[in-house]
C-alpha cells in the first residue's frame, strides 16, 4: 500500500496510549487487546460503550467478542455503499492524502491494489 496513504493508519501506540487525555484519532486497527482497553479507561457511568468498525463483523471477531463478554448486545448498521465511498474520499481529501475528485480518486482506488478504501 501506498505509503503516504498508511501515514495516519500506524501510530505508535506506545506513544499515543502515554498521553492524557487522548487526542481524538482515526485509529483503525488497535494491535493489543490491552491498547483496545485503553480506550475505554475514561468511561464511568455511561449506558453503553463500545467501538465501531467493520472490523468487528469478521466471523472471528463475534466469536471473540462472545468469549470476552458473553452478556455484549451487538449492534449492525449497514451504510449505503456510495455515501460512505464519498465520506471516506472527504475524510481523505480533509486529511491530504488525496487532491482529486471523487470519481477521479474512486477510480485510481480501483486499478490499485491492494485497495486503499478496502
Amino acid at each position: 500500500m501506498d505509503p503516504v496513504y498508511l501515514k495516519n493508519k500506524i501510530i505508535d501506540f506506545e506513544k499515543y496510549f502515554s498521553s492524557k487525555p487522548l487526542k481524538k484519532l482515526h485509529i483503525t486497527h488497535i494491535t493489543k487487546e490491552e491498547y483496545y482497553y485503553k480506550l475505554f479507561e475514561d468511561v464511568r457511568n455511561e449506558k453503553a460503550i463500545g467501538g465501531a468498525g467493520r472490523l468487528s463483523l469478521f466471523k472471528s471477531s463475534s466469536k471473540n467478542i462472545k468469549e470476552k463478554v458473553p452478556h455484549a448486545k451487538i449492534i449492525i448498521i449497514l451504510r449505503d455503499p456510495i455515501k460512505r465511498a464519498f465520506s471516506h474520499y472527504l475524510m481523505d481529501l480533509n486529511t491530504g492524502l488525496i487532491s482529486g475528485d471523487f470519481i477521479e480518486e474512486v477510480l485510481k482506488d480501483y486499478n490499485r491494489f491492494p485497495k486503499g478504501w478496502g
